[in-house]
């Protein structure tokens, strides 16, 4: 059985301008998730599809699931930060799938406080709920 290699990644950013600060800001105080797990939902959910797409190493069903986990997660992240800033929520043709457990029955959008963040639950059930192994960014 061939062994499991770790790669660590490091990033280091000191930020310049104004907007860059507060969302590093943000992401350091998140109120309900690690610097790490916040990190990891945002690259997950806009790049993983890109990462896997072409990869042999994964089945197309399996890159299929993926990318409908994270355009599902990019959909209702859109639609909190509507919520959140006073947007008007667009109209779509495109409804999220019925396959995460958080979208089986969403709270509407409309009962959302704009005050309340998204719960760690959430994102994690969006985010493939743990299905990627981030064990290797445990000393960052």
């Amino acid at each position: 059985m061939p062994s499991k290699t770790q790669a660590n990644f490091r990033w280091r950013y000191q930020p310049n301008n104004e907007l860059d600060k507060a969302l590093l800001k943000y992401i350091k105080q998140h109120p309900a998730l690690s610097v790490t797990e916040v990190m990891l939902t945002a690259l997950r959910s806009f790049w993983l599809p890109m990462a896997i797409a072409h990869s042999p190493n994964h089945e197309e069903a399996d890159k299929q699931r993926i990318a409908q986990g994270c355009v599902d997660a990019l959909l209702r992240q859109a639609d909190n930060l509507c919520v959140a800033v006073g947007l008007e929520l667009p109209p779509r043709a495109y409804h999220c799938s019925s396959s995460l457990a958080l979208l089986k029955q969403p709270t509407p959008l409309k009962e959302i406080q704009s005050s309340v963040p998204i719960t760690a639950s959430q994102l994690s059930a969006a985010a493939g709920d743990g299905d990627f192994d981030d064990s290797g960014l445990a000393g960052w």
